[in-house]
Protein backbone atom coordinates (compact mmCIF):
# COMPACT_ATOMS: atom_id res chain seq x y z
CA UNK A 1 0.00 0.00 0.00
CA UNK A 2 0.91 3.64 -0.65
CA UNK A 3 0.09 7.28 -0.23
CA UNK A 4 0.10 8.99 -3.51
CA UNK A 5 -1.05 12.51 -4.57
CA UNK A 6 -0.71 14.93 -7.30
CA UNK A 7 2.49 16.57 -7.75
CA UNK A 8 0.82 19.67 -5.96
CA UNK A 9 -0.53 18.30 -2.45
CA UNK A 10 0.92 19.92 0.62
CA UNK A 11 0.83 17.28 3.57
CA UNK A 12 2.03 19.90 6.38
CA UNK A 13 1.13 20.53 9.23
CA UNK A 14 -2.50 18.38 8.61
CA UNK A 15 -2.37 15.22 5.88
CA UNK A 16 -5.61 16.13 3.84
CA UNK A 17 -7.07 12.40 3.12
CA UNK A 18 -9.39 11.29 0.53
CA UNK A 19 -10.75 8.17 1.40
CA UNK A 20 -13.68 6.16 0.35
CA UNK A 21 -16.92 5.63 2.41
CA UNK A 22 -16.53 3.11 5.25
CA UNK A 23 -16.36 0.50 5.38
CA UNK A 24 -12.77 0.35 3.53
CA UNK A 25 -9.78 -1.24 3.79
CA UNK A 26 -7.37 1.59 2.49
CA UNK A 27 -9.29 3.87 4.26
CA UNK A 28 -8.30 1.97 7.57
CA UNK A 29 -4.87 1.63 6.92
CA UNK A 30 -4.41 5.01 6.07
CA UNK A 31 -6.08 6.57 9.32
CA UNK A 32 -4.63 3.69 11.59
CA UNK A 33 -1.32 4.73 10.37
CA UNK A 34 -1.74 8.39 10.75
CA UNK A 35 -2.65 8.03 14.00
CA UNK A 36 0.12 5.50 15.09
CA UNK A 37 2.25 7.90 13.56
CA UNK A 38 0.75 10.74 15.85
CA UNK A 39 0.12 12.75 12.34
CA UNK A 40 -2.91 15.19 12.06
CA UNK A 41 -5.48 14.34 9.33
CA UNK A 42 -8.16 15.98 8.22
CA UNK A 43 -10.42 13.95 5.56
CA UNK A 44 -11.06 16.28 2.85
CA UNK A 45 -13.56 13.71 0.48
CA UNK A 46 -15.49 10.90 1.07
CA UNK A 47 -16.25 8.79 -2.29
CA UNK A 48 -17.94 5.89 -2.77
CA UNK A 49 -15.95 4.69 -6.41
CA UNK A 50 -12.13 4.82 -7.20
CA UNK A 51 -13.26 7.64 -9.65
CA UNK A 52 -14.13 10.25 -7.19
CA UNK A 53 -11.07 9.60 -4.75
CA UNK A 54 -8.89 9.69 -8.35
CA UNK A 55 -10.24 13.07 -9.14
CA UNK A 56 -10.31 14.36 -5.89
CA UNK A 57 -6.76 12.90 -5.63
CA UNK A 58 -5.94 14.58 -9.08
CA UNK A 59 -7.52 17.84 -8.73
CA UNK A 60 -4.64 17.88 -5.45
CA UNK A 61 -7.57 17.96 -2.76
CA UNK A 62 -5.31 15.32 -0.49
CA UNK A 63 -3.57 12.06 -0.35
CA UNK A 64 -6.05 8.62 -0.73
CA UNK A 65 -4.53 5.15 0.13
CA UNK A 66 -3.45 2.65 -3.35
CA UNK A 67 -2.69 -0.90 -3.41
CA UNK A 68 0.99 0.03 -5.29
CA UNK A 69 -0.21 -1.69 -8.27
CA UNK A 70 -2.93 -0.30 -9.03
CA UNK A 71 -2.23 3.54 -8.11
CA UNK A 72 -3.15 5.57 -11.44
CA UNK A 73 0.63 6.49 -13.04
CA UNK A 74 -0.37 10.19 -13.23
CA UNK A 75 0.08 10.44 -9.47
CA UNK A 76 2.94 10.58 -7.61
CA UNK A 77 3.96 8.04 -4.77
CA UNK A 78 4.59 10.21 -1.68
CA UNK A 79 7.02 8.16 0.28
CA UNK A 80 7.77 7.96 4.02
CA UNK A 81 10.22 11.03 3.38
CA UNK A 82 7.77 12.85 3.23
CA UNK A 83 6.30 12.98 6.05
CA UNK A 84 3.84 10.13 5.18
CA UNK A 85 3.96 6.85 7.48
CA UNK A 86 4.86 3.88 5.65
CA UNK A 87 2.01 1.51 5.07
CA UNK A 88 1.89 -2.19 5.23
CA UNK A 89 1.97 -4.40 2.35
CA UNK A 90 -1.43 -6.41 1.66
CA UNK A 91 -1.81 -9.53 -0.53
CA UNK A 92 -4.65 -10.05 -2.72
CA UNK A 93 -5.88 -13.01 -3.80
CA UNK A 94 -8.03 -13.40 -7.18
CA UNK A 95 -10.06 -16.52 -7.22
CA UNK A 96 -12.39 -18.22 -9.67
CA UNK A 97 -14.30 -21.11 -9.79
CA UNK A 98 -13.15 -23.23 -12.50
CA UNK A 99 -17.04 -23.89 -13.12
CA UNK A 100 -17.49 -20.49 -13.81
CA UNK A 101 -14.46 -19.15 -15.50
CA UNK A 102 -15.56 -16.28 -18.10
CA UNK A 103 -13.80 -13.82 -20.27
CA UNK A 104 -14.64 -11.37 -17.86
CA UNK A 105 -13.02 -13.12 -15.23
CA UNK A 106 -9.98 -13.62 -17.63
CA UNK A 107 -9.60 -10.13 -18.43
CA UNK A 108 -9.51 -8.97 -14.65
CA UNK A 109 -7.16 -11.55 -13.61
CA UNK A 110 -4.91 -10.96 -16.70
CA UNK A 111 -5.38 -6.67 -16.12
CA UNK A 112 -4.19 -7.18 -12.68
CA UNK A 113 -1.38 -9.74 -12.86
CA UNK A 114 0.17 -7.58 -15.92
CA UNK A 115 0.12 -4.34 -13.26
CA UNK A 116 1.68 -6.48 -10.48
CA UNK A 117 4.70 -7.47 -12.76
CA UNK A 118 5.29 -4.55 -14.11
CA UNK A 119 8.53 -2.69 -12.51
CA UNK A 120 7.55 -0.56 -9.94
CA UNK A 121 7.51 3.48 -9.74
CA UNK A 122 9.74 4.61 -7.24
CA UNK A 123 9.81 8.30 -7.00
CA UNK A 124 12.78 9.99 -9.20
CA UNK A 125 12.72 7.31 -11.86
CA UNK A 126 11.64 8.24 -15.46
CA UNK A 127 9.15 6.15 -16.97
CA UNK A 128 8.78 5.14 -20.75
CA UNK A 129 6.36 3.97 -22.19
CA UNK A 130 5.81 2.34 -25.59
CA UNK A 131 4.65 4.77 -28.77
Amino acid sequence: MVCAGADTVVCEPVVPLVVYQAPSLSRSIGVQSLEREGRAYRITCVSRGVNGVMAAVRAGLGVAVFARSLMPEDLVELPPAEGLPALPTQDLLLISAPCSESTVTSALTTAHLVRCLRPWRQPGMVHMTPA
